[in-house]
């Protein structure tokens, strides 16, 4: 698959200046058997001062699928509500009817555009584990990795359960080293007909040093309460839409929607 966007006026809320940035993203995977399988992630695009060079790696890996367990060795990512981890290094999933989900993994913080040579410096590791399905479904994670030059540990708790037709999430992460909550989220959904309506509060903690070098102190973001709506019309039409309320001493409304229409789409 290749996916080529633009974004105007800028890229990060923290550029310095306005431009129009380019880029093309390429996704190839491949099975070479019931066993085998190739990933790969890439992106062509604009350089700036957070991105250096053209090309970008994102994901890069081979996985050996076995009966009960999933081994992954090269750029691997693990993404979940408590956590968001790029790594170079090696993943084991292994699944048990009765005990749950297992994943175990490790490696070095991922340089994704390789303009860094001392990413050997950063190791990081994760150990998750997961038992349930959609309507019941509970899960712990324990994980280390670097923000700037400091590692910090933290530890989280996730869990589902669905109620006379309500659906209930929460995730809940810690931060070990700092002492302090990392991120939460409550999220209620209930369907109706076509349209899954959310309602949510959620907050999450920035480690912004590495963008705003001159913060000596953690940004901590206040909390957000938002109401979001999944309209399916068909195969080929969907529409979200969301409306967040920032809460603080200012609050601050704001809403984005999404329109998807067969092979495009427009927020």
């Amino acid at each position: 698959s290749i996916l080529t966007s633009a974004i105007t006026p800028r890229i990060h809320l923290w550029s310095a200046e306005e431009s129009t940035h380019w880029l093309t993203l390429v996704n190839y995977n491949q099975e070479l058997g019931s066993a085998f399988q190739l990933n790969s992630s890439f992106e062509i695009g604009s350089v700036d001062e957070y991105l250096r060079n053209p090309l970008r790696v994102y994901l890069f890996s081979a996985k050996l699928k076995l009966k009960n367990t999933h081994l992954s060795l090269g750029r691997l990512s693990h993404w979940s509500g408590l956590v968001n981890m790029r790594f170079d290094g090696f993943k084991m999933d292994y699944k048990n009817k009765f005990l749950g989900n297992f994943t175990i993994a490790s490696g070095f913080d991922a340089v994704y555009d390789f303009s860094d040579t001392t990413w050997m410096d950063y190791p990081v590791v994760l150990l998750s584990w997961s038992r349930g399905n959609r309507s019941k479904k509970a899960g712990l994670t324990y994980w280390q990795e670097y923000f700037g030059k400091e590692i910090h540990t933290f530890t989280g708790v996730q869990w589902t359960r669905e109620l006379f037709g309500f659906r209930y999430s929460q995730q809940f992460a810690f931060d070990l080293t700092g002492n302090r909550i990392q991120s939460y989220r409550t999220h209620i959904t209930k369907n109706f007909g076509k349209h899954y309506t959310s309602l949510g509060l959620r907050q999450r903690r920035f480690m912004v040093k590495d963008v705003y070098p001159w913060v000596d102190e953690l940004v901590l973001m206040p909390s957000t309460l938002y109401i979001s709506v999944r309209s399916i019309y068909s195969k080929t039409l969907m529409i979200w839409s969301q409306l967040s309320y920032r809460l603080g001493e200012k609050g601050t409304t704001y809403a984005h929607s999404t329109l998807l229409f067969r092979d495009a789409s427009i927020t």
